[in-house]
């Protein structure tokens, strides 16, 4: 199975060819893994890598374990695969969407919010959020790496390209997007308002842009509503670069080894 996404973002492409569409295939274990490690060190996190490690294996069989029931899309169950396990012999591949899911529970968890609702926000809001994915890979990175007057137009190709790794691209608040994710524990239920997007109604738990964050923030202050939000366009031109450097790993043992 292959997906097309845009931004590919190797320095070495001239800038006016990063945000052409190319296909990539779907990613191994042993890619994420590696990929996510790197995302989520660039935060400062202290966490020493087996414990990322170890998070992820439990969030993904957690989202194989609690998985609901579907009548339909077998992605609407899941949080994070793409489908039913493989059968015996067959690698478990994830999409560059999945790989941004991970990367959102880690961070949601990392900022104290438990397994099992990062696992659950994250699998209820999976349409949106892949939708969301999807016009982001629509966007035109080029134009993002060369904004007058930010840190990244002005860097060198090898500055620049440290930078990208970092998921330090997008300055303009007005160009973010923004994951908001209900943080009250005890709370016995949450709203969740709509958004009129110019592409139709969306959950307000994306917010394009600081004037939609701010509606949010606003409503959620009156309401006394505890939230968490996650920035994701510069995560996303982040992980895509990070797996554009990865290679999957093979199965079995080498000839003659």
């Amino acid at each position: 199975m292959r997906v097309k996404i845009k931004a590919q973002l190797d320095t070495a492409i001239p800038s006016e060819q990063i945000g052409a569409s190319i296909e990539v295939s779907m990613y191994k274990r042993n890619q994420i893994n590696e990929v996510l490690v790197k995302a989520i060190r660039s935060t400062y996190s202290s966490q020493p890598d087996e414990v990322i490690l170890t998070r992820i294996k439990r969030l993904l069989d957690s989202d194989r374990k609690s998985r609901l029931p579907s009548s339909g899309d077998t992605r609407s169950s899941f949080a994070f695969h793409d489908d039913d396990a493989a059968g015996s012999g067959r690698d478990v591949t994830f999409s560059a969407y999945s790989v941004l899911a991970l990367f959102l529970a880690l961070r949601l968890m990392n900022c104290g919010l438990p397994q099992g609702r990062a696992v659950s926000a994250l699998r209820r809001f999976r349409e949106s959020l892949e939708q969301e994915h999807r016009r982001m890979s629509e966007v035109d990175i080029a134009s993002l790496l060369n904004i007058e007057g930010t840190v990244i137009a002005g860097a060198t190709a090898l500055s620049r390209e440290k930078l990208i790794a970092k998921g330090n691209v997008v300055e303009d608040s007005g160009k973010m997007v923004f994951f908001c994710v209900h943080a009250d524990l005890e709370a016995v239920g949450e709203v969740t308002r709509m958004i009129a997007g110019k592409d139709g109604p969306r959950p307000d738990i994306i917010c394009r842009g600081w004037e939609e964050l701010e509606k949010r923030v606003k409503l959620d202050g009156y309401s006394n509503s505890p939230t968490l939000i996650v920035e994701l366009m510069n995560p996303f031109i982040q992980l895509n670069h990070l797996l554009s450097k990865t290679q999957p790993a093979r199965r079995g043992r080498r000839r003659g080894a």
